[in-house]
């Protein structure tokens, strides 16, 4: 493809060759098929940046789809056609049935909508879809322990969720949890963190090996410590998943740096998931205030949107006060510091809130906030679910303590519920804060 300003991207190397016959030279094959594209982006990444227009030809399959979502989010939609075929699944069913009928698919390219006006006949096969098969299946973890969780509340690709809670309440712990169970479920989905309040880079992989191991990292009081070669497992699990950033030298990056390295992680790896703990962490171009909190959030929604991504932002809440019973009141997102614009400009809210007033003291509580849409839980707004945390290596859980290894099939079967002790009337007495 050198030289070339557009290309058009297919699946395997059938294919190619069958664009190849029907005059089409500008053709690539993405390796492997619908798998890994780690080594093509990383070795051809000046080639595939030249390019500046992509033509999606690969199969109108499941893999296919997940390798379209893939590759629009690394290359970006504004720059990408979609080619539909429509006499098999693939160019090369299309050039059985005729060259003419794969030249005029390949010659009739149809456009991601990114930016503009748009009238429903522009949209109507996603009306037509929606109608047919409703609404975009959301992304959850799966298992019992997520339950309640899940009919309280769940995300899609493409949204922000802001995450607050009063400090030490285990906002930071119960999301590194939550994505980890996202990525073990939904085998597309890749995360990317900037969290310097884990700095150095290996005591945040401390952190994430003790959830993902289920057992204690360093030498302690605990007798369940993992041992080296579960160290590798986690390395060798995590290597494909998990991307840590983190500037050279120890400055304080701004948010045009985040964005940067953000837009390279979606193209290079295919990251989907961005995590800022915590968003006083990344420096403001100017003094904050309120309108450039507002501009910036805006730009983080349009990131999201943009790029098919999902952004968690950790925000810390104004100094909370206590309520009769002397316990800390649980912040919603109008009590983050810097501006109100937290709670209207995010698609979704979650709090997290620990009960250390309970016998257990590893009870918490995590509140849904804001949800954007009814099957995501915008009616549930307000409810909360309570959960445990267990302390020895930083997992949450419903209904029972599950310390397998997060590549290996749950033994759930082989452990017994643990009830909450949360009494019904505090729950209720938090729901109605």
């Amino acid at each position: 493809i050198e030289g070339e300003k557009e290309c058009f991207i297919v699946e395997g190397e059938m294919d190619k060759l069958a664009l190849y016959e029907a005059g089409f030279k500008n053709c690539i094959s993405v390796p492997n098929g619908a798998n890994d594209l780690n080594d093509v982006f990383e070795n051809c990444e000046d080639e595939l940046k030249a390019i500046e227009k992509y033509y999606i030809a690969v199969d109108n399959d499941e893999a296919g789809q997940k390798l379209e979502n893939a590759l629009i989010t690394r290359l970006g939609k504004y720059k990408c056609s979609k080619i539909e075929f429509v006499k098999g699944k693939d160019a090369n069913d299309e050039l059985m049935s005729s060259v003419f009928d794969l030249q005029d698919c390949l010659n009739n390219p149809i456009d991601y909508p990114v930016e503009g006006t748009f009238t429903a006949q522009d949209v109507a096969e996603d009306i037509y879809d929606l109608y047919d098969n409703g609404d975009s299946e959301t992304l959850k973890p799966k298992g019992s322990n997520w339950n309640n969780f899940n009919d309280m509340f769940s995300i899609l690709l493409g949204q922000l969720t802001v995450v607050t809670g009063v400090p030490s309440s285990g906002k930071s712990n119960f999301i590194e949890w939550y994505i980890l169970c996202l990525i073990r479920d939904n085998n597309h989905l890749k995360t990317s963190y900037y969290s310097p309040e884990h700095f150095p880079l290996k005591k945040h992989h401390e952190i994430m090996a003790e959830k993902v191991v289920g057992k204690h990292f360093a030498k302690s009081k605990f007798d369940d410590r993992m041992n080296r070669a579960e160290v590798g497992e986690y390395i060798k699990w995590s290597s494909d998943k998990i991307y840590l950033t983190m500037p050279d030298g120890g400055v304080t990056p701004g948010w045009a740096w985040i964005f940067e390295r953000w837009k390279e992680q979606c193209f290079k790896y295919g990251c989907n998931i961005f995590v800022v703990d915590a968003f006083n962490k990344v420096k403001m171009d100017n003094r904050e205030s309120t309108a450039q909190i507002s501009d910036l959030l805006s730009d983080i929604t349009m990131f999201c949107q943009t790029h098919n991504v999902h952004v968690f932002l950790i925000a810390h809440p104004r100094k909370m006060g206590k309520d009769d019973d002397g316990n800390d009141i649980m912040p919603d997102l109008y009590d983050v510091k810097g501006s109100g614009d937290f709670r209207d400009q995010a698609h979704n809210g979650l709090c997290v809130h620990r009960l250390y007033d309970t016998d257990d003291k590893r009870d918490v509580l995590i509140k849904n906030l804001k949800a954007k849409f009814k099957n995501q839980g915008s009616g549930n707004i307000g409810n909360t679910v309570s959960v445990k945390f267990n302390v020895k290596n930083g997992r949450y859980f419903e209904s029972f303590e599950d310390n397998t290894p997060i590549w290996e099939e749950s033994k759930q079967q082989e452990i017994k519920p643990i009830q909450s002790n949360i009494e019904n009337s505090r729950l209720s007495a938090l729901n109605r804060q």
